[in-house]
């Protein structure tokens, strides 16, 4: 068996939402039949998105079991003279922002909103 077709009977058939700068990893994850898409990676708008989520108790994180999560969520900073985020110690939030805000994208374009009981989480 290999590695592809062990993580696929090992994790189901899940959607992984890739960085957009490195254009090869998406094209070989889909070779490999993932589904592989481009992430909307939209700063203010996925953050608001995660936060929705976590104040809605629709989001949760077991913070036992990812210590660098726990690490990074204290380490998201802003530059206080341009407002946007500083690229420091972000992965791991970035990652967990492109995919539920992707994910959630088509209930948004389509309604303006997620349904309130719509969950993925």
């Amino acid at each position: 068996m290999d590695v592809a077709s062990g993580i696929k009977s090992r994790y189901g058939n899940i959607h992984f939402y890739c960085y957009t700068a490195r254009p090869e990893h998406i094209i070989r994850l889909r070779i490999e039949n993932f589904k592989a898409y481009n992430a909307d990676k939209a700063v203010i708008a996925g953050i608001e998105e995660v936060a929705r989520l976590f104040k809605r108790k629709k989001l949760f994180i077991v913070k036992e079991r990812v210590q660098r999560f726990k690490k990074e969520t204290y380490m998201y900073v802003w530059n206080e003279t341009t407002g946007e985020q500083v690229k420091l110690w972000d992965d791991v939030l970035d990652a967990i922002r492109y995919a539920i805000y992707t994910n959630n994208r088509p209930m948004r374009r389509r309604t303006g909103r997620r349904e309130p009981d719509e969950s993925v989480y």
